[in-house]
């Protein structure tokens, strides 16, 4: 390391990385004098490192987006989208800059309007879709089970009874529309979790992972309708959680 100060970018760091990585620097004497700033999925102010100071980002808003979309389009003139098929982009994309991204560079190099590549990405049975869907929100939905899994009980029964409340909390959003919210104590009731203190702690820990996302004062919820739609997808028609 230089021995002047510098800022150091570590972006998009998986979520099995993320807590390792804050206690290893925070311990590794870097942070004097060099700063260090870390983009990830998971929160990680729970690790109690001291000097951290943790920013929570909900991605850009439709303006930006849209901006971003016309921004990638610029690099291919043979692309030449309408406003209405950007304006396409960042609806299937919820304004997330990662799934624009995706969208656009698809279009580019495979050739195909913009409401193919979305048709696509959403067919978690084809290619792009199960790259999506493996990508952006199988290792978090893993990385839950495992933070939910009770030490006191053999390994097994714990993977299990983690594996249920998962299941139970995310299939809520199965029977509900997609973009729409769900208020908290509905929430509850409906994840058919008996323990309101164990569903309020996966409640957490499914929004410290990105999996699902607090509104209006953490009264409401929803989660990405591209995660809506893998989920259910994965367990049968409608969502059953049979």
């Amino acid at each position: 390391m230089p021995a002047e100060p510098c800022l150091i970018v570590v972006d998009n760091l998986e979520t099995r990385e993320a807590e390792v990585a804050v206690r290893y620097l925070a311990g590794s004497g870097i942070l004097d004098p060099h700063k260090v700033v870390i983009t990830t999925r998971e929160a990680v102010a729970g690790t109690g490192v001291g000097r951290l100071r943790e920013l929570t980002w909900d991605g850009p808003d439709h303006a930006a987006a849209s901006a971003y979309a016309r921004y990638l389009v610029a690099d291919d003139s043979l692309l030449d989208p309408r406003k209405s098929d950007l304006d396409d982009v960042v609806r299937a994309a919820e304004r997330t800059p990662l799934l624009i991204q995706i969208i656009i560079n698809q279009a580019r190099v495979e050739r195909l309007p913009i409401r193919d590549v979305i048709g696509r990405l959403r067919d978690v049975s084809g290619n792009l879709g199960r790259a999506v869907w493996t990508y952006c929100y199988v290792n978090s939905l893993n990385v839950l089970e495992q933070k939910l899994r009770d030490p006191g009980l053999p390994e097994e029964s714990a993977r299990e009874q983690a594996a249920d409340t998962v299941a139970n909390l995310m299939a809520v959003f199965c029977f509900r529309p997609a973009g729409s919210s769900i208020a908290s104590e509905d929430f509850f009731e409906l994840s058919q979790i008996g323990d309101r203190e164990a569903f309020l702690h996966a409640r957490a820990m499914a929004c410290r992972l990105a999996l699902v996302k607090s509104l209006r004062n953490n009264e409401r919820f929803t989660v990405h309708s591209l995660l809506r739609e893998f989920y259910c997808a994965q367990r049968g028609p409608c969502g059953s959680a049979s």
